[in-house]
């Protein structure tokens, strides 16, 4: 059933009760309980049917009209059947008491509901229109019962507590019928409440002057409240009471300042009046209350005031935003601008939530379709501050709530009066939006549209959620600012198609002018845009429609065809692969690749290959490798490619089991040729032998040229180390054929140490057991191969100990000569002696010559050990000719050949004799 049709219904209902209680008087009691049932049951069934935000003062107002019927039930119950005249006080009377608190508490609910109590201006003059008709009210209704001396003092109290009642009940109406919005709700509860008041003065006037009857007109004064009420809640736009609302303090109609003026001069009326017609009676209640009304005005004019200072703080936000808007360079930095924006506007300390959802449209939509942005500041039970949250996935179509469209300032709502509030309960928003709202009962939801309207499309939405007076306050500001938003993203809009459109001519531009190659397939791996540039590197005319794998070399095809399927199945893209194409002559040249799968992207829907030509770079690097590998001269492998290789070598032979060997190959006296015929000479000598290395070695066997006159094998897939040995062997045998060169025969000879991996754990140490090798073969005479042995190490080792300590024996002069004696065999009589040195270790005791003198000969320690013998043996012989002049025998130095051939021994020897 439609709400006209319920109305319709109810006022023929209503009607119908009315004739029957006036036209039938036996049965007026029954008819006129069910006129107040029926006023209660409207309430309570349009609060049901309609569901108000706030259910409570509907329900509250209910209440009290059941308590009023039931005090009407009550008199005539005490009157028509227990006779009683006009029964006062009685239970009657506290029901209809009783019944005021619910009313005015339903209507104060109702009042406060949409603006949370803040709306001070709307109280103030309330109480300003209250005041006057309460001095009425004094004057013709309190003033005379209180002076009554037929009344006892209950009866006075209660009688004066009517007329209270109604200046309250007057006060809560008309701060609703100033605070709420002007609808068919209020109206019908302003004539409900204005017939009740009508009828209560008359019936207290009656009862002054005794000339109360049933059935009279004041009867059609109650009808009409009850009548009023329940017409008013049936009526839709009772829900939209408990909405919350704009309440623009600032303004004022005529028509209130007319009635506000009326009221104010009721007690200056009052008091001409009562001072024209004699002496003054009530003055200390007019002038109390003036005085009370004067007070009101000052309120009212600081509120005033006080508004006049928030706007003044809003307008400065305002336009800070409206810089910060100005200055945004995309919808992140507007949905930024706005949250910034919102927060000042905020009073202080006011918990809040914001979200900014920016739309895309078309091609430039200042923003990401669909981002969104929230902020809070110190909400309820979280920290305070603010944060960007991500944009939400795409809400089903069931979550999705309609555009709003911008509300007028006085938020008519729904029910045929104008366009949908902005004011909206937080539960109306889809769920991904209200989950990220707070606790909020209510938020301020309003479209991103130029103020300048027309047909300009939403392009987003600024949705606050913040405490309900904060919303209302703040509603005409925000509005503006979201208009001010819209415009920079307009703007934003409008700059990024301007960019965009200069970026493609930008990058038309760059691609045409490149060098590099880009290609864009489409189905099959078939070209659908080459790139001019194409032509000058691969040669080939027209590339459109020709399969991408067509044009590299056969043996790369099928790789090919493999990165262009994983690219397309799993959207990675491949980076700086080489490809080999061959061009329109039958060139091949290198290039290098890069793909990417932007088959998403409307703008390209392929495959994007970019091709870059590197023939030369890699042929560069190619050579730059190989010089950095092998030795410039003989063009062999160098010390780092050979170990290399070796330690490779070595890890092969750990997994396959076979086994590895180094050859370390030095040239016997190649200084001599060096000293003798030059180093043109030598160095061809080099690569002549490097030459014969590679001669005598199998393929996969490496030959380096290690520096100076060194060289090394490495000996691969041996099975026995008898295989190793059989190179050492081959490589002493090609080598001891003489070389020409220069027109000259010359000798290639060469020792060679041999270690065989094993026990070796790098190539490192493998060198270096060799070189071990190689130091036994030319100690023992050159021209030959040995082979490492642990003990030849033990040796090595134990010979190098022996060295440094001869070092230190030599500083320290550790020696000491014994003379051997030179006995003539025909007497036995000592003729001569020999001079022989001793040296005496300290911790090994006596070292015989035989052990030291060779490393001494080696290390060239024998030149200051010589030259140490010779002047003591001198001496010592100059000593036994003064002890033994006649029979004194001589002394016989032995002298090393390199002593002789040092320079000036001849001289040390002259010296040591002079001495």
């Amino acid at each position: 059933m439609s709400a006209r049709v319920a109305l319709t219904a109810y006022a023929g209902w209503m009607a119908l009760l009315t004739a029957g209680f006036f036209a039938l008087p036996a049965g007026q009691m029954l008819i006129w309980a069910a006129i107040g049932l029926s006023s209660a049951a409207a309430i309570v069934l349009g609060t049901r049917r309609h569901r108000p935000r706030r259910a409570g003062p509907w329900l509250s107002m209910a209440v009290g009209v059941v308590l009023f019927a039931a005090g009407d039930t009550a008199y005539n119950v005490l009157t028509e059947f227990l006779g009683q005249q006009n029964p006062f006080p009685s239970v009657a009377d506290v029901l209809y008491l009783a019944m005021f608190p619910f009313v005015a508490g339903g209507l104060v609910a109702l009042a406060r509901s949409g603006v949370s109590g803040r709306d001070r201006a709307s109280l103030i003059d309330a109480l300003t229109l209250s005041l006057g008709a309460f001095l009425l009210s004094w004057i013709f209704l309190i003033e005379p019962y209180l002076a009554s001396p037929d009344l006892t003092v209950v009866e006075r109290l209660v009688s004066i507590a009517y007329p209270i009642w109604d200046v309250l009940f007057l006060a809560t109406v008309a701060r609703l019928v100033v605070a709420a919005r002007q609808t068919p709700a209020v109206a019908l509860l302003a004539v409900g409440t204005a017939a009740l008041l009508i009828a209560d003065v008359g019936y207290g006037l009656s009862q002054l002057g005794g000339t109360w009857q049933v059935g009279g007109a004041l009867d059609l004064g109650w009808i009409a409240f009850y009548t009023a009420w329940g017409a008013a809640a049936l009526h839709p736009s009772m829900a939209r009471l408990t909405e919350p609302r704009v309440v623009r303090q600032n303004e004022i109609s005529l028509r209130r300042l007319a009635l506000l003026a009326l009221s104010s001069l009721i007690a200056p009326a009052v008091l001409l009046v009562e001072a024209l017609g004699g002496p003054v009676r009530d003055g200390v209640m007019i002038a109390v209350l003036s005085a009370v009304m004067f007070l009101l005005v000052l309120t009212r004019l600081a509120g005033v005031v006080s508004i006049h200072r928030q706007a003044l703080v809003r307008e400065r936000a305002l336009r800070r935003a409206a810089a910060e808007l100005v200055a945004a360079a995309d919808a992140d930095q507007v949905s930024e601008a706005l949250r910034s924006a919102v927060g000042r506007l905020m009073p202080p300390d006011t918990p809040h939530r914001v979200v900014v959802e920016v739309r895309g449209r078309g091609s430039g939509a200042g923003g990401h379709p669909g981002a969104s942005s929230a902020a809070w500041a110190r909400p309820p039970a979280e920290p305070a501050g603010g944060d960007r949250v991500p944009a939400p996935p795409r809400a089903p179509a069931d979550d999705r709530a309609p555009e709003p469209s911008r509300a007028p300032a006085d938020g008519r709502g729904p029910d045929g009066a104008g366009p949908p509030a902005p004011l909206v309960p937080r539960e109306q928003l889809p769920r991904r939006l209200a989950a990220r709202l707070g606790d909020f009962a209510t938020v301020l939801r309003l479209p991103l549209v130029p103020a300048s309207g027309g047909d300009a499309r939403s392009t987003g939405e600024l949705i606050v959620a913040a405490p309900d007076s904060a919303l209302v306050t703040l509603q005409g500001t925000l509005e503006v600012l979201a208009s001010q938003a819209a415009l920079a993203l307009e703007r934003t809009a409008l700059t990024e198609e301007v960019n965009r459109r200069i970026g493609e001519e930008y990058f038309r531009t760059l691609v045409h002018s490149s060098t590099d190659v880009i290609l864009i397939l489409g189905e099959h791996d078939k070209i659908r845009y080459a790139s001019p540039s194409a032509q000058t590197v691969l040669g080939h005319q027209a590339l459109v429609g020709v399969p991408l794998p067509a044009l590299v070399a056969v043996s790369e095809e099928e790789r090919v065809r493999d990165t262009l399927h994983a690219v397309r199945a799993g959207g990675h893209g491949v980076e700086c692969a080489d490809w080999t194409v061959v061009q329109a002559d039958g060139t091949l040249a290198q290039v290098e690749v890069s793909c990417r799968d932007l088959r998403r992207d409307p703008t390209v829907d392929g495959l994007v290959v970019t091709m870059r030509d590197v023939t030369e770079r890699r042929r560069l690097e190619a050579e730059l490798t190989h010089r950095a590998l092998h030795d410039s001269l003989t063009g062999l492998a160098n010390r780092v490619l050979f170990h290399d290789r070796t330690n490779r070598a070595i890890t092969r032979s750990q997994r396959t089991g076979t086994l590895i060997g180094v050859l370390f190959i030095d040239l016997d006296d190649f200084k001599v040729v060096n000293d003798t015929l030059g180093h043109q000479m030598g160095d061809e000598l080099l690569l002549a032998v490097g030459q014969r290395l590679t001669g005598v070695l199998r393929e996969h066997d490496t030959a380096a040229r290690l520096g100076g006159d060194e060289f090394a094998i490495l000996v691969e897939d041996a099975t026995h180390p008898a295989d190793v040995e059989a190179v050492a062997a081959r490589v002493l045998a090609a080598l001891s054929v003489p070389i020409a060169v220069g027109g000259e025969l010359l000798s290639g000879h060469a020792s060679i140490g041999v270690a065989i991996g094993g026990d070796a754990s790098d190539a490192a140490e493998l060198l270096r057991q060799a070189d071990l090798a190689l130091y036994l073969a030319k100690s023992e005479g050159k021209n030959q191969w040995r082979r490492y042995e642990t003990t030849l190490h033990a040796a090595l080792l134990e010979r190098l100990e022996l060295r440094a300590a001869l070092e230190r024996a030599v500083a320290e002069r550790a020696f000491t000569l014994y003379y051997q004696p030179i006995v003539e065999l025909a007497n036995d009589a000592p003729v001569g002696a020999e001079a022989l040195v001793r040296w005496v270790h300290p911790t090994r005791g006596m070292i015989p010559p035989g052990q030291f003198i060779e490393v001494a000969e080696e290390t060239g320690l024998i030149v200051p050990i010589g030259s140490w013998v010779l002047r003591t043996a001198v001496g010592t012989a100059a000593r036994w000719r003064r002890e033994f002049p006649e029979r004194a025998p001589y002394v016989s130095v032995n002298v090393s050949a390199r002593q002789f051939r040092s320079p000036g021994f001849v001289d040390e020897v002259r010296a040591a004799l002079s001495d």
